[in-house]
């Protein structure tokens, strides 16, 4: 793209700008006299709405500015120039450094290269400018020096960037050419970082999950279930918020089909209600007539079990939602919580094959 239709780009974005600017504008006025503001008020309201337009729309100004003069620069046609370069705030030094370059201002050039070499201590670009500069306007002793700093901390440098490349006489000037064709210094590294914590202290070397919480729920039939009744096979939670959530029964009767794969795959399967044993039959019968749900099913009406599992809002002080993989030594491989009952058990069987297949070390 040319620096013409970079413009004509630029001036389109300010077209917008000037557009949400308006509406900005519009919907401010319009809901202080919805809400009876004095005039005061709805002078503030609608500059509030103008500052938040106003910085991007001068930033693309500037923007639109730099180009222009950029343009000017290259054409030769210098009569207003300086002007236009003293209103440029928000160009770099560099930039502007070569620009004045350009014109023939080479002292205000070499103020502003010195300048922005100062303000970014060992800043590799700076020190570029700055030496290219020196050695165009004769001052090779000075370019020779400046090119000496700006060498010292070019080991890890770009070489093929424009600027460098036009270093090529003040590098051959200074004999750094001699070294080959890379004429960067090698690469240093230190020898240590600093002091070392001990490995222990930062966490697990590697990723574990995390250890499944107590589970103490009853049965359907008034017994106590726990994680250690499965026999150390993996076991797929389901906790649910009793047969009068309409979306916890959906859920049990999408999970039901799929009770023989998960048995396939290795994985029992238990869905824990916040109602009492009795309410438990009563959801079965919701969830699946003609005893299509064969997975067992347990109460916690106290919440005990919600809590410990997190699946519970103790802002709100209610259940929630959760399904959780325990794989067969008690650990929780994956789980979901949430205000709406996790379905999509299409994903979860292969994900659990696959998380499940993982050995821990």
């Amino acid at each position: 793209m040319g620096v013409s239709e970079q413009i004509e780009s630029i001036e389109a974005a300010i077209r917008v700008l000037r557009d949400e600017r308006r509406a900005h504008v519009d919907a401010a006025e319009a809901k202080a006299k919805t809400d009876k503001k004095g005039r005061g008020e709805i002078d503030a309201a609608i500059a509030d709405a103008v500052k938040r337009t106003t910085e991007p729309m001068e930033n693309l100004e500037n923007f639109i500015e730099e180009l222009r003069v950029g343009l000017n620069v290259h054409a030769g046609e210098t009569n207003d120039l300086p002007k236009r370069l003293e209103a440029l705030k928000t160009v770099s030094k560099e930039r502007l450094a070569a620009m004045w370059f350009q014109i023939g201002n080479t002292n205000q050039a070499l103020k502003l290269a010195k300048e922005a070499v100062d303000a970014g201590a060992n800043q590799v670009h700076p020190l570029a400018v700055h030496t290219e500069l020196q050695w165009k306007a004769g001052q090779t002793n000075e370019a020779l020096k400046t090119f000496a700093t700006l060498r010292a901390l070019s080991a890890r440098m770009d070489t093929h960037l424009p600027i460098v490349r036009r270093l090529a006489p003040v590098i051959a000037a200074s004999k750094a050419s001699d070294a080959g064709s890379d004429w960067r210094p090698a690469a240093t590294f230190p020898s240590d970082s600093g002091v070392r914590p001990a490995h222990d202290s930062l966490g697990s070397f590697r990723w574990n999950p995390q250890p499944a919480p107590p589970l103490e729920v009853t049965g359907s039939d008034g017994k106590p279930i726990g994680l250690a009744d499965f026999h150390g096979r993996p076991v797929l939670l389901v906790f649910y918020l009793g047969g009068g959530c309409l979306h916890c029964v959906e859920q049990l009767r999408l999970l039901a089909p799929r009770t023989e794969e998960f048995k396939k795959a290795g994985i029992d399967i238990l869905a824990i209600s916040t109602e009492t044993v009795e309410g438990l039959a009563k959801t079965r019968e919701k969830a699946g007539k003609d005893g299509r749900i064969s997975f067992p099913l347990a109460a916690d009406p106290t919440l005990a079990a919600f809590k410990k599992w997190h699946a519970h809002d103790d802002f709100e002080g209610a259940a929630l939602h959760g399904v959780f993989l325990v794989d067969g030594e008690g650990r929780v491989r994956w789980q979901d919580i949430g205000f709406e009952p996790f379905t999509d058990f299409h994903f979860l069987l292969p994900e659990a094959r696959r998380l499940l297949s993982f050995l821990q070390e």
